[in-house]
C-alpha cells in the first residue's frame, strides 16, 4: 500500500514539473506546434499556403527558432528556414508570429509580413 502512495506522488510531481516546465517556455510549445502543423499542412494539400505562392514546394521546416518569452501582448516571434527535403536545393528563411492567450494557451500562428 505504502509503495502505491509514493508511487502515485513521484507521478504527481513528475506531472508538476513537466507542465510547469512547459508552461513557462513559450518557444517549445511554438516549435512542436509549427512543425507538427507543417507536417500535416503537406500531407493533406501539395500547396497548403495558397496566399504564399513563395513556399511551394517547401516541404520541410530544416530549422526552427524561436523566443522562450512572449511580450505583454501574448506575441512570440519565430524563424524557421524550409526547404524541399531534408537538404541541397533552394531554401528560405520565413518569419512567423505566434500568439498566445491570457492563460498561455497558443492560439495561432501566422507568417510574418
Amino acid at each position: 500500500m505504502r509503495a502505491h502512495a509514493v508511487v502515485a506522488c513521484l507521478v504527481g510531481v513528475a506531472l508538476v514539473i513537466t507542465g510547469c516546465g512547459v508552461a513557462k517556455n513559450p518557444g517549445k510549445i511554438a516549435v512542436k506546434t509549427i512543425e507538427d502543423d507543417w507536417e500535416g499542412f503537406y500531407v493533406s494539400s501539395r500547396s497548403p499556403f495558397p496566399s504564399r505562392p513563395d513556399l511551394a514546394g517547401h516541404d520541410t521546416i530544416r530549422s526552427i527558432h524561436c523566443g522562450t518569452k512572449t511580450n505583454a501582448a501574448g506575441l512570440l516571434r519565430c524563424t524557421l528556414v524550409v526547404g524541399h527535403g531534408d537538404r541541397g536545393g533552394r531554401q528560405q528563411t520565413v518569419g512567423v508570429i505566434v500568439r498566445f492567450d491570457e492563460q498561455g494557451v497558443l492560439r495561432k500562428w501566422e507568417f510574418a509580413g
